[in-house]
């Protein structure tokens, strides 16, 4: 009979969302049209991402696209709406910067043009990104545009799971024929292929007229979030239907590998002369150890595995709210400073704890085949103890795949190694949740501190095999979900609501005072000097940071 303490779920009243993770993000975003249609509906919305509001929100900079796309990778964000300048792949540009036959421009030193082909691609690019990972994204420019001619334009609709579709604006109400052309992956697109009935009349786009025709009108922009919200609801259904329940638990792999793998000897063992909760015997245990370990006149780090979450806990903060155990912790801690005793407790499953057999009358274990530690390089190592925690099913399967396919499973999210397949993930039993590719009805920082470029790196969400659709590493590092849609519950919530709508708009971007924001101008400024005077460019440091962080490092020290 094994004795593993339960571990009883703790009631979560509220639950606070990570950072950076939304349900739509609307990229080039302009008047952002969609983002508050989205949001009307009770989705979480990222802020607009538009030069105009901010030039840290520049599509151009490498950092912005990169955290874009981490976004897209990790599902922290469910559903993205990309709208490229169209003004260097108009047809009434004069003169005009490319053609057909000259697809990146008659100059390709003109800066305008290489702008406007950059952020193409950054748009094809993300676009691609959402298809592979399934979610939904749209691409947007107009029905006449140049941009059709690009390679990056081809190569995503020759995709299954793309539609390219024509939309006219006078079908949503606008006086103007102003045609689109959405190019659509893994999108419900019938709400948005709506065509000119032919029984109006159109007002041409000129003059006053060409600046407001930019923007999308109500309807359009409703008829887009609503295919942006049925994505979202896809890929939730997906990710519950995957959903195995909770996998986090207490055991580590190298732990449990050293308790199964190593052979241990039996140093000491005793019976208690008095009778108490087991947590009290088990901690005292370690004070016991730690006692002996002051004899020996040496300051030591020492690595103490225990199969109780309560002493492994309690120890390693060196309190507790039970009087009982911190008479014993206040001895514990006593002696640690007295002797230069530095204690790291691990826990120990009581099935794999090999001090377990004494106290049960039994010879103890020999020890079994597992990964040969020793053949393992450090970094391989590292990446084993820093696998999550899991619970026991969950960690027994974990086990058996790092016993079929060694260090190389720590690695499977080393995009350099090992490709994530394409969405669904290459899951064979999927089709109860993803529709066939049938266009006619497809429905199918401190985490991040804040800043763009940075965040969690997700473990896995797939490797290059078809695993069963319960597979653990699924499971392990499961779909991001976003919370649900929020919605008035009572009167209460209904009159909240009210007085929100009749207060003013936050502030966009991040207010500070005027001081505030002129001392650090001033301290930029400065630094920028500084750097010039080393030989560097602040603007070349930064758009470059993941080489030029070696070159910043020795100038700063």
């Amino acid at each position: 009979m094994e004795f593993e303490e339960e571990d009883f779920p703790k009631t979560e009243t509220v639950r606070r969302p990570l950072a950076y993770k939304f349900d739509f993000v609307e990229v080039f975003a302009g008047a952002a049209t969609v983002t508050s249609a989205v949001a009307a509906l009770g989705y979480s919305v990222c802020c607009p991402i538009d030069i105009s509001y901010g030039e840290e929100l520049d599509v151009t900079k490498l950092y912005v696209i990169e955290w874009l796309i981490h976004l897209v990778v990790t599902h922290q964000v469910l559903a993205v709406l990309l709208e490229p300048p169209c003004t260097t792949f108009s047809v009434m540009r004069r003169p005009a910067l490319r053609s057909k036959n000259f697809l990146f421009g008659f100059d390709l030193l003109d800066e305008q043009t290489d702008i406007g082909t950059k952020l193409a691609h950054r748009a094809l690019q993300l676009l691609k990104v959402c298809a592979r990972v399934g979610l939904t994204g749209i691409l947007e420019n107009p029905w006449s545009s140049k941009i059709k001619y690009l390679p990056g334009w081809s190569h995503v609709v020759g995709l299954d799971c793309c539609r390219l579709v024509r939309c006219d604006s006078c079908a949503f109400g606008s006086i103007h024929l102003k045609s689109f052309a959405f190019l659509c992956v893994w999108a419900d697109v019938s709400q948005i292929a709506r065509r000119c009935s032919g029984d109006h009349d159109h007002v041409p786009v000129q003059g006053i007229y060409t600046k407001k025709s930019a923007t999308y009108v109500p309807k359009l922009a409703e008829a887009l979030a609503e295919v942006v919200a049925q994505g979202i609801r896809r890929i939730r259904a997906f990710s519950e239907d995957l959903e195995q329940g909770r996998v986090g638990g207490l055991e580590n792999q190298l732990i449990n590998e050293l308790c199964v793998s190593q052979q241990w000897t039996l140093d000491s063992v005793w019976t208690f002369k008095v009778q108490t909760h087991i947590n009290i015997l088990e901690l005292s245990v370690v004070v016991r150890l730690v006692s002996r370990l002051v004899a020996q006149g040496k300051s030591l780090r020492v690595v103490v595995l225990v199969d109780s979450n309560v002493v492994r806990c309690a120890a390693s903060k060196g309190r507790s709210s039970s009087k009982a155990l911190s008479k014993a912790l206040n001895r514990l801690a006593a002696l640690s400073v007295l002797g230069g005793i530095y204690l790291v407790l691990g826990f120990a499953p009581t099935r794999l704890n090999p001090s377990d057999d004494p106290t049960r009358d039994v010879v103890l274990r020999d020890p079994s085949p597992g990964f040969d530690l020793s053949a393992w390089g450090r970094r391989d190592l590292y990446a084993l103890a820093s696998l999550s925690k899991l619970r026991r099913p969950f960690s027994n399967w974990v086990r058996l795949c790092l016993c079929l396919l060694g260090s190389s499973l720590c690695h499977c999210a080393d995009r350099s190694v090992f490709r994530v397949p394409a969405f669904p993930f290459g899951l064979s039993q999927s089709g109860d949740i993803v529709p066939p590719y049938q266009f006619q009805s497809v429905l199918d920082f401190d985490q991040t501190l804040g800043f763009p470029g940075e965040g969690p790196f997700s473990f896995l969400v797939g490797i290059g095999i078809r695993p069963p659709k319960c597979w653990w590493f699924l499971t392990v590092a499961h779909l991001c979900l976003c919370h649900g849609v929020l919605v008035p519950r009572n009167a209460g919530d209904l009159g909240r609501q009210q007085l929100r709508s009749g207060r003013p708009p936050l502030q966009s971007g991040r207010p500070v005072l005027g001081l505030t924001n002129q001392h650090r101008e001033t301290f930029i400024n400065q630094f920028e000097v500084w750097l010039q005077g080393q030989g560097f460019s602040l603007e070349a440091m930064l758009e470059n940071h993941f080489y030029e962080i070696d070159h910043l490092n020795r100038l700063l020290v």
